[in-house]
């Protein structure tokens, strides 16, 4: 698993300050491999160590083993460049369909049909153009 992916997956665990900085990552990562941790922190207004404790999180040793890891992915995510807007539009969502099977938790997966399966009701709500 890529490390954007590691961060969305892990995303819905992070503290206030955890949520900003991959907030910045996920919109800005690119920017990333410029910087070094101090201006990161003051970007996204933390502390170096907060970064540094982010970084661990997330499964990295420190900020440069981050960036690094910021610039393969960065590099995996990019569509090739073709005339045929066909091809543009599979090529993202095969790598979106790829990103969100390496994310999916089967055993959490297998539990919710269990628990669908063996409700009596099921009640479905949805507003706007869900409903």
């Amino acid at each position: 698993m890529d490390i954007l992916s590691s961060i969305q997956k892990k995303y819905n665990t992070f503290t206030d300050k955890e949520r900003s900085i991959a907030d910045y990552i996920l919109k800005e990562g690119n920017h990333i491999r410029n910087m070094n941790i101090s201006v990161l922190a003051s970007t996204v207004g933390v502390s170096d160590g907060t970064i540094t404790r982010f970084c661990k999180k997330v499964g990295q040793k420190s900020f440069a083993e981050l960036k690094i890891q910021l610039g393969s992915a960065g590099a995996g995510n990019k569509i090739a460049h073709s005339d045929d807007l066909v091809t543009q539009v599979y090529d993202f969502y095969k790598t979106v369909i790829e990103h969100s099977n390496q994310m999916i938790d089967r055993k959490a997966l297998e539990y919710l049909a269990d628990q669908i399966a063996g409700a009596g009701n099921i009640y479905i709500f949805g507003v706007g153009s869900s409903g």
